[in-house]
């Protein structure tokens, strides 16, 4: 098939975060559903993370990290594109909750790297699924991707954290990433909580002063 059928698209979503959960090779048709999706084959997440992320996070697009400018002529350039989905399709509805909001670094004043992450239940499943956000694809080859799942009987926070440490160690280990610069956001974590997370990752750091913060 060319395009998916747009009654199906619900059923290829939930077979798009079956096989994510059950860490399986997508099936074969899902190809077609993820072209339709306009799912980046290039990146350095897989197809089948951002798949699950851009489900699980379609209703809250417009909270994610965004970043715009404007080009000589006036036009607004953005970071993060809407989601795309096959037109009349009755898609799966989620509802994601934010766990916490970071920002790498700040490379000039105001232009910095935020990246959020949002918890998803899965129901039918027994599962939450914990996703990454930023405002541009430049770090990963796209916005948004699933980074982690833990079953619902682990407390919330202790596999959230679970799952964003392991995420920050592989960037610590794989890209020598240094440790996140400010927080952005607070959600079920607070700032207390992402700090020790963090500490857990890096080492503990040197409580910044809101001016020295600012100046990071």
């Amino acid at each position: 098939m060319s395009q998916p059928v747009a009654a199906l698209v619900a059923i290829y979503e939930l077979d798009t975060i079956e096989a994510y959960l059950s860490k399986k090779r997508p099936p074969a048709y899902l190809g077609d559903f993820f072209d339709a999706l306009e799912i980046p084959s290039d990146a350095e997440a897989t197809e089948l993370q951002i798949a699950v992320a851009q489900i699980l996070l379609r209703r809250i697009q417009d909270q994610l990290p965004q970043w715009l400018t404007t080009d000589p002529d006036g036009v607004r350039i953005a970071g993060r594109l809407r989601h795309k989905r096959p037109p009349a399709a009755e898609s799966l509805t989620f509802e994601p909750k934010l766990i916490y909001g970071i920002d790498w670094a700040w490379s000039a004043p105001g232009l910095g790297w935020p990246e959020t992450y949002y918890l998803t239940h899965i129901p039918g499943f027994d599962h939450y699924i914990v996703t990454a956000s930023r405002d541009s694809d430049e770090p990963w080859g796209c916005t948004d991707h699933a980074i982690g799942k833990f079953a619902a009987q682990v407390p919330v926070l202790d596999g959230a954290r679970r799952v964003i440490t392991d995420y920050w160690q592989y960037q610590r280990e794989n890209n020598c990433q240094a440790r996140w610069a400010s927080s952005i956001s607070e959600g079920l974590a607070d700032r207390h909580t992402a700090d020790a997370w963090a500490d857990a990752v890096w080492g503990p750091h040197e409580e910044l002063t809101d001016d020295e913060e600012a100046e990071a």
